[in-house]
């Protein structure tokens, strides 16, 4: 199993849970093997998304995440991804 696919198993995981998106609205999800729902947004993020982000550095960098996933999901990408649950569970 990939580091991502240990990522994308917490992901899952925490669905359902309360999240933040950039500008502080709260939000949950569903996940299963392919995407993401948020319950704020009228389309699935698919998991290749936020795999790509995850690989490439991109969370570092808000302005080019935004280029590259769009004005919204961008933020439900950078809000999940750098949730400390992902990382301390």
């Amino acid at each position: 199993m990939t580091a991502f696919e240990d990522i994308w198993n917490e992901i899952i995981r925490h669905a359902g849970e309360e999240f933040y998106e950039l500008a502080g609205r709260r939000f949950t999800y569903t996940a299963d093997a392919g995407s993401l729902q948020p319950s704020t947004h009228e389309h699935a993020i698919p998991k290749a998304h936020f795999q790509r982000a995850w690989a490439s550095g991109l969370l570092g960098n808000l302005r080019h995440l935004r280029q590259q996933f769009g004005q919204r999901e961008h933020s439900y990408i950078f809000s999940i991804l750098t949730d400390p649950r992902l990382k301390n569970d």
